[in-house]
């Protein structure tokens, strides 16, 4: 990862290890296996123009490590204004695949790179290219042949995120499994809406033949990935669900669910009960889809269920992170309520098939107001985030498979038998909630693989029911305007524009509407965040004073403030809320009932003898010694940006304070303007912070990994270290994770829990002082430690 500055200067960050993985399981590296990846990053503040024109002219090209890199696009990391670059060789190759549009770079360069769990080449094969809704197809959803899906080896009976390069453009959205002989009597194996191919066909291909007025074939070598299945989910409930929520139903069917887990946790803890405490925490911050930290959650959960002595909570890396973990669950659980939703990807209708050597198919014919679903409830309200005002909480009548199978018989004239099979087959498969796409597009789904949950009349009849009994409903009307195609020299600048954007702000703004009651003002706001969401495609962006009008007007909801709290002791006990805000008072009421439960951490001198075993030499203790001393420099130049960056950002709120305090318009404004760009830059180097430390993490996991004999002394030589120094010991849990919970298990008679970490091929090697990374017969250097000066250095 490299960094530009606003000046236009280069820093390269600590750099990564088994990065390959830019490309590796990606459609970019199965097309292009010799591509070099680079990712580059920009700030997102708001930049002079003298520093927007450093940083574009820096843009245009950069030469790192012996290769000339060019941009080529983005992916969603745009607004956080990172982008991708590649080498000057396959530049061309990669902008003709968009077309020289910039515009398409920046928006769909991501389908290229996206993580794949299956990617497959193949020399041959037939691609249709057809309108939405024909042969059953529906918004980015269309066929794979059996065939052709069985080469995949994954299982079926699912619905399927497909990622697909084929011609000289590429594709996006998912597949249902279309049947051998239909695909026989079509001529092909698989079958694309044209709103799945991205940024879209223009104009007839030389290999390309046209099949009627309007469906295209192709035929030759396509690279197909599967990127997500179908599978029975849980989410949490959010501020933004349950701020619609009347105020009855919170308190009788949202208060006492939410109540109940808290004394659970609380048994559990006064217990000692390990294995409910990472139950209930654990799986709760893992299904946040945002936090990214799964291995390091397993890491944590291991080392409670290994500790039977109840001593670990007070080591003081596990007690950090527990405090952030419980931070987290808990304000999650104050605002929204602690809830268990059960979760699908949202699917369409569409069917094909072979009925008596015809092809028949249907797209958009179940009823708008009813759902197929594997849910027991006759009703519920189907949720898609981000959620924007109530009348996006759908309300659906459930169709069960019979169901369903005897209105397809009736529009199909099908025995119900061979409904049924069309059914299973084709309609309830498995993690999959259908609803007809017109009802999708209300709160902005489409076939692309989004989730939904739903609120269930079983369980909460209150809210269900005072949903359905909405009236004069608000409608969301979507101008549609002329996308903007810029010259492809242009790119830069296009990348610049793409950085940042008001959703987060809006979307906060919309729960203060919300908290104040002010639905009028919340309607307004939906419009604004279209126009946000629309903003690259169509150089449109939010009327920013109509946002800073409406701030004014209605505030900030005080619980929004504490969305990253890192300990509960951050969370107040009570809030001053008005009475229409929801959110607000449900805080009030739970935040009581959460009392701290961890106690104070010990110093990691206490716990020097929970590691033992192993055979230790004098070679081992120098390396850990040095590996050790790496460590902490490394988190000390990553430590000293971040706190720069803070220092600056706290000074700029303090002006901001003065100014407001003289009473001078005119500073007020530019102090306010200067608060604006220091807070951004703040964010950027927080992120940067979390990006360095995570590559720190995987280099010390690797140099763990590739000691393949005598793991228990390594361990214990580098527990003896850290042990004696002033640290929190999180290296060792990076280092050995499984010999850490083996010994804690030995020590303290707890479970002996078998890590299940990420596969990684490769591994780092110490050799004259400098770290090198080793995969197969390819070595690179990665850092030395300079030892004069207590720094990384990352050149020979």
């Amino acid at each position: 990862m490299l960094d530009i500055q606003k000046n236009g200067s280069i820093v390269e960050r600590i750099p990564g290890v088994g990065q390959d993985s830019t490309t590796a399981n990606t459609l970019l590296g199965a097309m292009y296996p010799d591509v070099k990846v680079a990712i580059v990053s920009v700030p997102t503040e708001v930049l002079e123009d003298f520093e927007e024109a450093a940083v574009a002219r820096t843009l245009t090209g950069i030469r790192h490590s012996g290769v000339h890199l060019k941009m080529v696009g983005a992916s969603g990391s745009a607004k956080n204004g990172k982008y991708y670059f590649c080498d000057a060789a396959h530049e061309s190759l990669l902008a003709r695949r968009f077309e020289m549009w910039p515009e398409a770079a920046i928006t769909y360069f991501g389908i290229l790179v996206s993580n794949l769990k299956v990617v497959r080449k193949e020399a041959d094969q037939v691609v249709l290219v057809v309108p939405d809704l024909k042969l059953g197809t529906n918004d980015c959803r269309g066929w794979i042949r059996r065939s052709l899906f069985l080469k995949l080896r994954l299982p079926e009976g699912y619905f399927y995120q497909f990622r697909l390069a084929f011609e000289n453009t590429q594709a996006k959205g998912s597949f249902k499994i279309m049947e051998d002989d239909v695909a026989d009597a079509l001529g092909c194996d698989i079958i694309l809406p044209e709103s799945s191919v991205k940024p879209g066909l223009r104009k007839q291909s030389v290999l390309s033949t046209v099949l009627g007025s309007d469906v295209r074939t192709f035929r030759g070598p396509i690279v197909l990935g599967i990127r997500e299945i179908s599978r029975p989910l849980t989410f949490e409930s959010s501020y933004t669900v349950l701020q619609h929520a009347p105020v009855d139903a919170i308190a009788t069917e949202i208060v006492p669910q939410a109540r109940e887990k808290i004394d659970i946790l609380k048994a559990a803890w006064r217990e000692r009960n390990h294995e409910v405490i990472v139950e209930m925490i654990g799986s709760a911050i893992r299904s946040d889809d945002e936090s990214g930290e799964e291995e390091f959650q397993r890491i944590i959960e291991a080392t409670l269920l290994a500790d039977g002595s109840g001593e670990l909570t007070r080591h003081p890396y596990i007690h950090r992170q527990l405090d952030r973990l419980l931070a987290r669950w808990a304000y999650k659980l104050m605002t929204g309520g602690g809830l268990d939703l059960p979760a699908f990807a949202l699917a369409d209708d569409g069917i094909l098939y072979l009925h008596n050597g015809k092809v028949m198919s249907a797209a958009d014919w179940m009823p708008r107001d009813s759902a197929i679903s594997s849910s027991t409830s006759d009703r519920s309200l189907c949720v898609r985030y981000p959620v924007r005002m109530k009348e996006d909480l759908l309300p659906m009548i459930h169709l069960t498979a019979g169901e369903t199978a005897n209105l397809l018989a009736d529009l199909q004239g099908l025995s119900l038998e061979f409904a049924l099979r069309i059914t299973t087959e084709q309609l309830t498969l498995k993690g999959t909630y259908t609803l007809h796409s017109e009802t999708a597009k209300l709160n902005g789904g489409d076939f692309d693989f989004d989730w939904v949950c739903i609120l269930e009349s079983e369980r909460f009849p209150l809210f269900v029911a005072d949903r359905f009994a909405l009236v004069d409903e608000h409608k969301v009307t979507k101008t549609k305007h002329e996308r903007v195609k810029s010259p492809w020299f242009n790119l830069e600048f296009v990348a610049l524009k793409s950085r940042g954007n008001q959703i987060g702000v809006i979307t906060d703004l919309m729960s203060s509407c919300v908290a104040a009651d002010r639905h009028d003002l919340l309607y307004e706001l939906v419009a604004e965040l279209q126009k946000e969401i629309d903003s690259l495609k169509h150089n449109i962006r939010a009327d920013r004073s109509k946002l800073h009008s409406i701030r004014t007007e209605v505030g900030n909801a005080a619980w929004l403030s504490l969305k990253n709290a890192k300990t509960v002791s951050e969370l107040p006990i009570c809030l001053e809320v008005s009475k229409t805000d929801r959110i607000g008072n449900l805080y009030n009421v739970l935040r009581k009932d959460i009392a701290d439960l961890l106690e104070r951490p010990f110093p990691i001198e206490q716990f020097r003898g929970l590691i033992t075993g192993g055979d230790i030499s004098r070679e081992i203790f120098q390396e850990v010694r040095l590996v050790n001393t790496v460590y902490a420099a490394g988190h000390g130049v990553i430590q000293k940006a971040f706190l720069e960056a803070k220092d600056v950002y706290e000074k700029a709120q303090e002006r901001v304070t003065a100014a407001v305090q003289s009473g001078d318009q005119n500073s007020i404004k530019h102090m306010k303007r200067e608060l604006a760009k220091a807070s951004a830059n703040f964010r950027r180097v927080e992120e940067s912070t979390r990006d360095q430390s995570r590559s720190l993490q995987a280099i010390m996991s690797f140099w763990g990994q590739g000691k393949h004999e005598n793991r228990e002394g390594w361990c214990s030589a580098l527990h003896t270290i850290v042990s004696r120094g002033k640290g929190m010991g999180s290296i060792l849990f990076h280092a050995f994770p499984q010999e850490v919970v083996n010994a804690i298990a030995e020590r303290t008679g707890g479970k002996k829990t078998m890590l299940q970490m990420k596969d990684k091929e490769g591994s780092v090697v110490i050799e004259g002082g400098s770290f090198f990374f080793v995969r197969g017969t390819q070595k690179s250097l990665i850092f030395r430690l300079d030892w004069e000066k207590g720094s990384l250095v990352y050149r020979q």
